[in-house]
C-alpha cells in the first residue's frame, strides 16, 4: 500500500481494542484526555501488515484488530547495573592526623586502563588532603545512589502503569461478563416462563384431547354445530334453530328402569344429526362415541321416529294470509296469486334383488334405481309441503295424485308454480287452483312473450331447486340408499327436509 497517502484513524469502539491504543499512544484518559469520536491516529502509526486491500476498489483498510506500533517515543533509560561503592575518601577529620605518626602508607590507585601498570604513591600521613575535594566526592557518590534510584523508581512506575492497564482491561472484562450473566438470566427467566405456558397449554390441549365427540366440544362454536348438524347454533335462537329445541320434553332423568344410557340425551341427538348430515358410517360413529354398533343402531332408528314425529305435528302448510304476507316483491309484481312453487327431486338407492322392485324403482330420468319426492315452498322460500318418497320410475303427474297434494287446503283463485313436466292443469282445475309452468313450443319458434314468461318463470322457480340443494346437503344422501333404511326411509327424507327450515332463509332482500 501507499503509506505517502496519510489518513486519520478513529478509536475503535471495542472497550478492549479501544484500552490497547489507549496504551499504544500513552495517553490516559482523564481530565486532560477523553476519547471521543473526533479522536484521531495517524495512519503512519501503523505497520503495513495492519491494512489490507479492497479487491472491488483496491483501497487500504485497517485490519480489525490493528494496533499502533510506530512511535518516536523516548526510550526507557537504560538501568545499567549498580557500580559497587567506591572506597571512601579520607575526610577532613581523618585527614588530620597526630603529627608524630609519621608512618608512610601506600596507596595502590587504580588508572581506568587496566592494561596500564600499577602506580604506587606513597602519601605521607602527616599531609592533610584538601576538604574541597572530600566533599565533591561525597556529593558524586550520592547524586550516583540518588540516580540509581530514581531509575529503579521510573522503572517499577512503567511496570505499575502497565499492571494497571492489565488490571482495568481485565476490570471491563469483568463488567462484561456481569453484563452478559444479568443479560442470561433475564433469558433463563423468559425461557422459564415460556416453558409454563407450553406446560399450560399443553395441559389444556390434553384435556381437550381428552374430551369424547361430544355436544359439548362443539356446542360454543357456530361454525362447528353447522357444520355437524345442519343447524345454524346450539343455543336457542328467536326462531328455536337449536339442537335443544327438538329433544324438548324427554325425560332426562336416569330414574327409570331400564338399562342406563351410554350417552346423554342431546348426545343421543347431536349423533343422530352427525348421521344425516355427514352421512357417516355406523361404525366411523361407534367410534366417535366409544358405545357398540348396536347402540348407534338404535339410537338412529329412535331418534328418528321421535324426530319425524315432533316435527309433523305442527303444520308446515302456510294460510293465504301467511303467503301473502311474506311474499316478496318479485312474486307481487308479476305473479301475486302464487301460494307454492312444486318440483319433484330424486335420490338414488340400492339396486333389489328381486326384478318387481327393480322395474320399479328404475328411473329413465336419472338411468338408474331412485326414490322420488315433492317439494313445495312458498314465495319467501319457506318449505311448505313434503312428500313421501316413490318409486323413481313413477311420473310427476301420477306422484302429485298419490302425495296427497290436491288435498291441501288450497283457496280459490291459488295459482301453483311447476315445471313443464308438471302437466296437472286438468287436476288443479277440479279444485279451482290455477297452474303456472313455461310455455310449450307450438310454432317455429317462442313468442317475445312467451320467452319472457319463461324466463321469469325461471328466475322464480330457482328458489325450490336451492331448497332441494339444501336438502341434498345431509349427506346420507350422497350414497344410494341401503334396502336396510327402507322402513324408515321415509321419515328420514322427511326429517332432512324440515330440518332445512331451521336454516337461514332462502331468499333475502338481495334477492328480491
Amino acid at each position: 500500500p501507499n503509506f505517502l497517502q496519510v489518513s486519520f484513524l478513529g478509536f475503535p469502539r471495542d472497550p478492549l481494542l479501544r484500552k490497547k491504543w489507549i496504551v499504544a499512544v500513552r495517553r490516559d484518559e482523564g481530565k486532560h484526555f477523553t476519547v471521543t469520536s473526533h479522536t484521531k491516529v495517524c495512519s503512519r502509526h501503523f505497520t503495513e501488515s495492519d491494512f489490507y486491500a479492497s479487491y472491488a476498489s483496491g483501497r487500504m483498510s485497517l485490519k480489525q484488530d490493528a494496533v499502533p506500533s510506530i512511535f518516536n517515543f523516548p526510550s526507557k533509560r537504560a538501568t545499567a547495573k549498580r557500580k559497587p561503592p567506591k572506597e571512601r575518601a579520607p575526610t577532613s577529620a581523618v585527614c588530620q592526623v597526630q603529627a608524630a605518626d609519621t608512618v608512610a602508607t601506600p596507596l595502590h590507585i587504580c588508572p581506568q586502563d587496566e592494561t596500564s601498570s600499577h602506580q604506587t604513591i606513597e602519601m605521607s600521613s602527616t599531609e592533610e588532603l584538601p576538604s574541597p575535594v572530600c566533599s565533591q566526592n561525597h556529593q558524586q557518590v550520592e547524586a550516583e545512589a540518588d540516580g540509581g534510584r530514581l531509575g529503579k523508581l521510573l522503572t517499577e512506575l512503567e511496570s505499575t502503569k502497565e499492571k494497571l492497564v492489565y488490571k482495568e482491561l481485565k476490570l471491563e472484562q469483568a463488567r462484561q461478563q456481569i453484563e452478559e450473566l444479568k443479560h442470561a438470566k433475564q433469558e433463563l427467566f423468559r425461557v422459564k416462563r415460556e416453558l409454563e405456558l407450553a406446560k399450560e397449554e399443553m395441559k389444556k390441549l390434553q384435556k381437550k384431547v381428552g374430551v369424547h365427540f361430544s355436544v359439548e366440544r362443539f356446542r360454543h362454536s357456530c361454525e362447528d354445530m353447522r357444520f355437524y348438524t345442519g343447524l345454524p347454533s346450539y343455543a336457542p335462537g328467536d326462531k328455536g334453530e337449536n339442537v335443544k329445541v327438538l329433544p324438548m320434553g324427554l325425560r332426562t332423568d336416569t330414574s327409570y328402569a331400564g338399562r342406563p344410557r351410554s350417552l346423554t340425551v342431546e348426545n343421543e341427538f347431536f349423533l343422530f344429526l352427525v348421521r344425516l348430515r355427514l352421512g357417516l358410517f355406523e361404525k366411523d360413529l361407534a367410534d366417535r362415541f366409544c358405545i357398540s354398533i348396536a347402540t348407534v343402531s338404535r339410537i338412529c332408528i329412535t331418534w328418528t321416529s321421535y324426530t319425524f314425529l315432533h316435527l309433523t305435528q305442527p303444520p308446515i302448510w302456510m294460510s293465504k294470509e301467511q303467503v301473502q304476507e311474506e311474499m316478496p316483491a318479485a312474486f307481487k309484481q308479476k305473479y301475486p296469486s302464487t301460494r307454492v312453487i312444486l318440483d319433484a327431486t330424486e335420490i338414488k338407492c340400492q339396486v333389489s334383488s328381486s326384478l318387481a322392485l327393480q322395474s320399479a324403482t328404475f328411473s329413465t330420468y336419472k338411468s338408474t334405481n331412485t326414490f322420488k319426492g315433492l317439494i313445495g315452498i312458498s314465495p319467501d322460500g319457506t318449505l311448505t309441503y313434503v312428500s313421501s318418497l316413490f318409486p323413481g320410475s313413477i311420473s310427476d303427474k301420477e306422484c302429485v295424485r298419490q302425495s296427497g297434494f290436491l288435498k291441501l287446503s288450497f283457496d280459490e283463485g291459488d295459482v301453483v308454480m311447476a315445471d313443464k313436466g308438471f302437466k296437472i292443469q286438468d287436476m288443479l282445475s277440479d279444485i279451482n287452483v290455477g297452474l303456472n309452468i313455461p310455455p310449450f313450443l307450438t310454432r317455429g319458434q317462442f313468442s317475445e312473450d312467451e320467452v319472457r314468461e319463461t324466463e321469469d318463470i325461471a328466475s322464480l322457480r330457482i328458489h325450490v331447486e336451492r331448497r332441494i340443494q339444501r336438502i341434498k346437503n345431509f349427506h346420507i344422501f350422497d350414497r344410494p340408499i341401503p334396502l336396510s333404511l327402507g322402513p324408515i326411509i321415509n321419515e328420514v327424507w322427511i326429517v332432512c327436509a324440515l330440518l332445512t327450515n331451521f336454516q337461514s332463509p332462502i331468499v333475502r332482500p338481495l334477492d328480491e
